[in-house]
């Protein structure tokens, strides 16, 4: 399916994963990797009630219970699809809150699951629905799961940190973080930037 996926063959790629989620229904990674599939070359309404299906036998699926959730789709038709897909997305931070009260995720495999939801993808795609505030707004809440989850896994990167005082001639050092730095469309065009930066 990967292979399909990677030569533009969407269509041969989602027959691999229905049939391999047919043979495998507990392979949770097939769940997470057919989702993001889903995501990138679009998806109909009866392949999520299909993976919902699916979904609805492994109850204990948290990152294929979240994914499923946020997928977004990239172009809209109407306005009315906007509101409804809006509306879609904002229930999922609302179940992202009610996870966060319910404390569920304390235990150690859904914390997991809920970090390998974060780490899976963004929500990039939540920009394409033009509604700054509301934008605005969701990622705000969204963050501050990602926040509580992260405080959670890493309780010794939500420590305060000091600022180190300025030296003698009252420079700041500035430093460049990213995971992508080297392997991102958006990093090559302002790589030269980062390399001839003035260091003085």
């Amino acid at each position: 399916a990967d292979c399909y996926h990677k030569t533009d063959q969407e269509n041969k790629a989602k027959l691999i994963y229905l049939e391999g989620l047919e043979k495998y229904p507990d392979h949770e990674y097939l769940y997470l990797y057919f989702i993001l599939f889903l995501q990138q070359f679009g998806y109909t309404e009866n392949d999520l009630l299909l993976v919902n299906q699916y979904l609805e036998n492994m109850p204990h699926n948290l990152t294929g219970k979240l994914e499923v959730k946020r997928l977004l789709p990239i172009v809209y038709n109407t306005p009315e699809e906007i509101i409804f897909h809006n509306k879609r997305f904002q229930e999922y931070l609302n179940y992202l809150d009610d996870l966060i009260k319910s404390q569920i995720l304390y235990e150690p495999k859904n914390l997991n699951y809920a970090l390998q939801s974060i780490n899976s993808k963004t929500n990039f795609y939540l920009i394409y629905q033009d509604q700054d505030q509301i934008y605005k707004d969701q990622q705000q809440q969204y963050g501050d799961f990602v926040h509580h989850v992260m405080s959670l896994k890493y309780p010794e990167y939500i420590k305060p940190l000091t600022m180190p005082s300025l030296t003698n001639q009252g420079k700041i050092k500035i430093g460049y973080l990213s995971d992508q730095i080297g392997n991102s469309s958006a990093s090559k065009w302002i790589i030269g930037w980062l390399e001839k930066c003035n260091r003085n």
